[in-house]
């Protein structure tokens, strides 16, 4: 499986690499519009990720407005709304608004970082994300 892991935190990179290696290859992006282009290629090229990671505090755009971008594609490219590719999105911020945002824009999971690598295996498993 292909792993997308967008942040512009290199260290939380790093750490996202180390937790979900496991389940397959990662590539990274460190700002939105790169992460969108590597989703769009990817879906162009008929080799979609299984999953992505994605900050909602980035400097270029935020992660709510990567993953509306994302959702976009995939409806164009055909694919129906819930049978995307599942999007943890991960952020400082615990709050009810950015929560409630993330899961109205389609987000499958919400991480509080820092990761707990356990809340991050838990919700790989309940999203049938295997090693």
């Amino acid at each position: 499986m292909r792993i997308l892991i967008v942040d512009d935190d290199l260290t939380s990179r790093i750490l996202m690499r180390g937790a979900l290696s496991r389940y397959g290859q990662t590539t990274e992006a460190a700002d939105g519009k790169v992460a969108m282009a590597a989703f769009r290629d990817a879906l162009l090229a008929k080799e979609p990720f299984g999953l992505v990671t994605l900050d909602i505090m980035m400097a270029d755009m935020d992660g709510h407005s990567v993953l509306l971008a994302l959702r976009c594609m995939e409806a164009v490219a055909g694919i129906m709304p819930g049978k995307g590719c599942p999007v943890f999105m991960t952020s400082a911020l615990d709050d009810g608004q950015n929560v409630l945002a993330a899961f109205r824009g389609e987000a499958t999971g919400y991480l509080v970082k820092p990761i707990d690598l356990e809340k991050l295996w838990a919700l790989c498993a309940a999203n049938n994300i295997t090693a």
